[in-house]
């Protein structure tokens, strides 16, 4: 997993403009992406995080009267997703300590979201949706991708499938320039290892 192309522009700054629900909607259609990748690479769960980042939306949509004007939309939505990514997560060790099936888990969640993503309707043009699937990851790579800790998996997703900037997925993420660059390369070489010892693995199984 390496760079090959330039890092996309940030399109999501800081803005004059009041935050109506309009523009809070087109915003938010911009940055949808790297939201979705926050949240799944802090829970692990892919088929969870459209949820989340729907979450965060309602709560954005919320407080826009927290909103500062010319402060920066795309880092103060993902640190709300941040937020319900990690009360999820939480959530979710809190319970497998009763042995409960993660699928009924997911489920369960799901229903206690449904009175928050009800609200969500009120603008239901925000809705955007994306394939997991279409990222291509192999048995071996999702291994690999939960063997890395949650900040360096979301810092090396946004980096690999964004092509966010250090400093934009620092932005994103809540932390320093130079440790957002220091996640992405050990990340990179923790992956390496895993899918490397993997293949031996595989490798050492197969029949000769």
């Amino acid at each position: 997993m390496t760079d090959t192309q330039p890092s996309k522009p940030e399109t999501s700054e800081g803005t004059d403009e009041p935050m109506t629900h309009a523009l809070f909607a087109a915003r938010y259609r911009e940055i949808y992406p790297r939201l979705w990748l926050i949240a799944s690479g802090i829970t692990g769960d892919r088929t969870q995080a459209e949820d989340l980042v729907q979450e965060a939306a309602v709560i954005g949509l919320s407080k826009l009267d927290q909103f500062r004007h010319g402060s920066n939309f795309a880092a103060w939505l993902s640190e709300i997703v941040r937020f319900c990514s990690l009360n999820y997560a939480r959530r979710t060790r809190n319970r497998a300590t009763l042995a409960a099936d993660p699928y009924v888990l997911d489920q369960s969640q799901g229903r206690e979201d449904s009175a928050e993503s009800a609200s969500y309707q009120e603008v239901g043009h925000l809705n955007v949706n994306i394939d997991a699937d279409q990222l291509g990851f192999d048995d071996d790579v999702l291994s690999a991708l939960h063997s890395i800790g949650e900040v360096p998996r979301c810092c090396l997703l946004l980096r690999t499938i964004q092509q966010l900037s250090y400093a934009e997925i620092a932005t994103a993420m809540g932390i320093p320039e130079g440790t957002a660059m220091s996640h992405v390369h050990r990340a990179r070489g923790a992956m390496r290892k895993h899918i490397e010892e993997r293949l031996r693995s595989k490798s050492g199984r197969s029949p000769r």
